[in-house]
């Protein structure tokens, strides 16, 4: 269930080793996406490329594109292709993908941050 801070509302997960994709919640119909964040508080040990992408089943890079979480810290997201006005509902989720082996440690908070807007006539 989305969660409102002020204007913005928002879907929130914590994306672990043990636990992947992540159901980040259901985005309402006439949402505006704005932001994705991504915070690693534990690296993704892996033993390829470790990244955390934002979107839905068919385009899981819908929001976000690979966010390295090799190492921890606040991430610099480059957004995805869908980004901006939604004209249907669905469910949003956080995909963990790894380039090798599946990690043994690794947890990560990630945010999309959302605004409501008029449904398109």
């Amino acid at each position: 269930m989305p969660r409102y801070k002020g204007s913005t509302y928002y879907l929130a997960g914590w994306v672990a080793s043990g636990s992947q994709p992540v159901l980040l919640g259901i985005l309402p119909i006439a949402s505006y996406v704005a932001r994705v964040h991504v915070h690693c508080t534990t690296a993704f040990n892996g033993d390829g490329t470790d990244n955390i992408t934002v979107g839905y089943t068919g385009t899981t890079n819908a929001f976000s594109t690979n966010a390295d979480v090799s190492t921890t810290g606040v991430k610099t997201i480059t957004l995805g292709a869908n980004i901006g006005y939604q004209t249907v509902s669905r469910e949003i989720n956080a995909y963990y993908v790894n380039g090798g082996s599946e990690p043994t440690t690794g947890r990560a908070l990630v945010i999309v941050e959302f605004f409501l807007a008029a449904v398109v006539p």
